[in-house]
């Protein structure tokens, strides 16, 4: 039932969800495009920050797992080889680093491939602490004294 004041089917009033009914007699369909757009923009900020993150800990935490568990992991810059006798450049840092020079054992250290028997002779200042010992910040402490 309508009122005097109820404007006459099909005919726009001044609210805000006034609009003209479509030929058919349905109410017209709002536009979706603009949810479409918001949504599909968040998704792809989502994405990106999601690959940043995994990008960041690979980095961070990036040992090669398909190498086999044990594997050395070979930095950019650090020279190859795993124990002594597989780098003559290692081989001649862990020579000095055996003989008392803290500076070899530091560079071994530094220089050497995580995980490799080079980089924990030189952790360990030539075998000179044990390796549960906090290591000083350079061996020419423990090889000077």
């Amino acid at each position: 039932m309508t009122t005097s004041d109820d404007p006459p089917p099909g005919e726009a009033t001044d609210g805000d969800d006034a609009r003209p009914p479509s030929d058919d007699g349905r109410a017209p369909r709002r536009r979706a495009w603009p949810w479409v757009v918001a949504t599909l923009a968040l998704v792809a900020v989502l994405v990106g920050v999601g690959a940043g993150v995994f990008a960041l800990l690979d980095r961070t935490f990036g040992a090669d797992e398909s190498a086999g568990g044990g594997s050395v992991v070979v930095e950019e810059g650090l020279s190859e080889g795993d124990a002594y006798g597989d780098n003559p450049d290692l081989d001649a840092l862990w020579d000095a680093c055996e003989d008392g020079d803290g500076t070899a054992c530091d560079d071994l250290y530094l220089q050497s491939a995580l995980g490799s028997g080079y980089e924990g002779f030189g952790y360990t200042c030539g075998e000179r602490l044990g390796e549960a010992e906090e290591r000083p910040l350079s061996c020419e402490e423990v090889t000077s004294g």
